[in-house]
């Protein structure tokens, strides 16, 4: 009776002051219209537990609440109650997330709710469900996005020697790859090292350089060009790869004109043979260090700082005691006077003063004697101080060689100045005077005498301002050979060619008044007259008028 709910005859809305008859008034009952006369009250609320939807205040309705008459002054959230069951997590509830394992061995206890564990949700049985929380489903120690085998082998300890490539694939029982190199385990040189190789007998080891041979069949493991080097000098056999070597089959350390080639005095160019030569930019010079070029092939090398460096290196040339390399016309050693390609040098530098007479090249008076002797007896008579050396048929010798003399009595001596012939004189170079006691007859003497010289002196001075200059660029003739000489009792007759002649033995012969004119292509040495007549050099020294 929606009116009288105790039957008692009152109505409930303004008589009956006890509606359920529980002996509480209506205004002190926590359920008016229901019969509670101990009015329990769990949570001490404004209800009594029997007309109370939620019996601990959790915001849990009874009906659903698994602790409904636990724990009160709390609130059920997702902080305080993960599976919304009505117990409290940290108090009450030993499965906060509902999912059928304990908290004490659920590896997410407060995971994901609304499912229950099981195998094919929770592959490896740690309380988290495989693919919504369980990062590592088989619980190898691989993470899922890793694993080859995420659902795999359990209860296994995965290491180096368990899993070779870390693919979490238990090698022994579930991995038929275990380096994972894309070459099975069966047919795999190195299974357990992942690697690409498939050459030199290595399929499936490592390969660095990714040129298809195995790092330890590779000569050169860092060089994707090469891969074999046969005769094991560093230079690697195919021809087109980085620094190939030219002799595959001959150890060698060349590096310059070709690599890989025996190098004899190690200056990185390569040793000459039948396939390559100098002129190919093999070294002019194999066996000195210091030099590879050698332009003029006289055998001097064209670095000017190097060993025997040639100061002619565009001129073929044997001389080698002032300068190396540069034409010496007469085979003596010293250099021909001139510049031959640049460097001025003459004879005060040390060229040859007789450069067509092969036993003299000195001449320290300038006269045009040499300082070199070929008589045995000057050996002992010769004053010491003196220069020059004995050389065997020596000619133009000067008897005189620090005084300035010509033709005479003494070779190279002044008038009344005796050489090395004269014995018991000091210094064997003595001037033979006219003794007189008494003094007018000695000032005539000596006025007389300086009178003498001064004529001599003149004579000398026009002689050698006619004389006619050696040329600066001729020909090196052969050693053998000798230029013919004037002996110093017959002066020579200057620019005499006879009346329709057209060869001359020597420069000398040529007229004079004309000049000397660059060497041709070929190598030989012009002289043009005045009349604009050409003559040119032949190998003998000698001179031939151009028809």
């Amino acid at each position: 009776n929606q009116t009288d709910l105790d039957n008692d005859g009152c109505r409930d809305l303004d008589e009956d002051l006890d509606d359920d008859q529980d002996l509480v008034d209506d205004d002190m009952d926590n359920c008016p219209t229901v019969y509670n006369p101990q009015q329990e009250n769990w949570d001490n609320d404004n209800f009594g537990d029997i007309c109370d939807l939620d019996d601990d205040g959790d915001y849990i309705n009874d009906d659903i609440d698994d602790c409904a008459m636990n724990e009160t002054g709390w609130l059920s959230n997702s902080q305080s109650d993960n599976d919304g069951d009505g117990c409290k997590d940290d108090s009450e509830d030993d499965d906060d997330d509902n999912d059928g394992m304990l908290d004490d061995v659920d590896q997410c206890p407060s995971g994901e709710t609304g499912w229950t564990a099981g195998l094919s949700l929770d592959h490896d049985s740690d309380g988290c469900q495989n693919d919504g929380e369980d990062s590592d489903n088989d619980n190898d120690g691989i993470l899922n996005e890793y694993d080859t085998c995420l659902n795999g082998e359990l209860n296994w300890t995965r290491d180096g020697s368990s899993d070779q490539d870390n693919d979490g694939c238990r090698d022994a029982t579930e991995d038929p790859n275990d380096d994972n190199d894309f070459y099975m385990d069966v047919e795999d040189d190195c299974p357990t090292v992942e690697g690409t190789a498939y050459l030199g007998g290595l399929r499936g080891c490592p390969d660095f350089d990714g040129d298809g041979w195995g790092d330890t069949a590779d000569a050169f493991p860092q060089d994707e060009s090469q891969w074999e080097d046969g005769d094991q000098d560093g230079f690697g056999d195919e021809p087109t790869g980085y620094n190939g070597d030219n002799c595959p089959l001959v150890a060698g350390n060349s590096t310059s004109d070709r690599l890989g080639c025996t190098d004899s005095d190690e200056d990185t160019y390569s040793d000459p043979d039948g396939s390559w030569t100098v002129i190919d930019g093999a070294d002019a010079l194999p066996y000195e260090p210091s030099q590879w070029i050698d332009d003029d092939e006289d055998g001097y090398g064209d670095d000017p700082f190097g060993f025997q460096g040639d100061l002619c290196p565009d001129y073929k040339g044997f001389s080698h005691a002032d300068r190396m390399g540069c034409p010496d016309s007469d085979g003596d050693g010293y250099s021909d006077p001139g510049s031959f390609g640049g460097l001025s040098w003459g004879i005060e530098d040390g060229a040859d003063n007789f450069p067509g007479v092969p036993s003299q090249w000195n001449d320290s008076d300038l006269d045009g004697y040499g300082d070199n002797w070929a008589d045995v007896l000057w050996n002992d008579s010769r004053n010491k101080e003196w220069p020059g050396m004995w050389v065997k048929d020596a000619k133009k010798v000067d008897e005189c060689p620090l005084n300035e003399g010509f033709a005479g009595p003494h070779q190279g001596c002044p008038e009344g100045m005796v050489g090395v012939d004269i014995p018991g004189e000091e210094d064997n170079q003595s001037i033979i005077q006219e003794s007189n006691k008494g003094g007018g007859n000695t000032l005539l003497y000596a006025a007389g005498g300086i009178a003498a010289l001064v004529v001599i002196g003149l004579v000398v001075a026009i002689v050698i301002l006619m004389k006619k200059p050696e040329p600066k660029n001729r020909r090196l003739p052969l050693r053998e050979e000798t230029v013919e000489e004037t002996s110093a009792e017959a002066p020579v007759e200057e620019n005499s060619v006879e009346e329709g002649s057209k060869t001359v033995p020597s420069w000398e012969n040529l007229p004079g008044g004309g000049e000397y004119l660059p060497v041709d292509e070929h190598g030989t040495n012009w002289y043009r007259e005045a009349n604009g007549i050409n003559w040119y050099q032949s190998d003998d020294g000698s001179w031939t008028q151009f028809q």
